[in-house]
């Protein structure tokens, strides 16, 4: 109810019924799948919230009821400004991507895209994919090497969601939605 409020209550609101709506044949609202762009041949997930033209500019919106993480959200919203570049042909200097904070209180994170930002961006997946191909006995057959291979992390907090964090952290209790430290309570 929070988050409605503080969305109805925005200027963003207003202004997508002053502005968008006129547009609205030309939406994309959480388009199907996964989200995946190919980046010359490399694959990036970049699933956006609503993307819509105004004018001469396409904007996308990216709805966030949780924490500000201005760093992890900066390149969420990097990656989406590539991936309408790469996937609609949209110059990157008509992209406006926005974070839209819903609670505690209603915030804004936009960002105005350069194309350094997309080649940093590229260089990035390029980077993380070529990582995850050294874990790899056959990256053809996306075989991995041996377990002992694999780094061990140091952090629970990365672990949260890992299938395979007890090898980590043996003996641990994890709970049901993930570790369980004494700052969650």
């Amino acid at each position: 109810e929070k988050c409605l409020r503080n969305f109805l209550e925005s200027p963003v609101c207003s202004w997508i019924f002053m502005k968008a709506l006129t547009n609205k044949s030309n939406w994309l609202i959480e388009p199907g799948g996964y989200g995946e762009t190919r980046l010359s041949g490399l694959k990036a997930y970049c699933k956006m919230d609503f993307l819509f033209p105004v004018d001469k500019h396409i904007h996308i919106l990216d709805w966030k009821t949780g924490r500000k993480n201005t760093y992890k959200h900066t390149r969420q919203l990097i990656g989406y400004a590539t991936a309408a570049e790469n996937n609609f042909g949209i110059p990157s200097d008509v992209i406006f991507p926005k974070i839209v904070y819903l609670q505690p209180s209603f915030d804004e994170l936009e960002l105005r895209i350069t194309e350094n930002d997309l080649k940093a961006f590229f260089n990035d997946v390029r980077n993380q994919t070529d990582e995850m191909l050294s874990y790899c006995a056959d990256p053809q057959r996306n075989t991995p090497k041996p377990i002992d291979a694999f780094p061990m992390s140091p952090s629970k907090g990365t672990c949260g969601h890992c299938n395979y964090r007890e090898l980590c952290f043996p003996g641990e209790n994890w709970g049901s939605e993930g570790p369980v430290f004494d700052n969650d309570r």
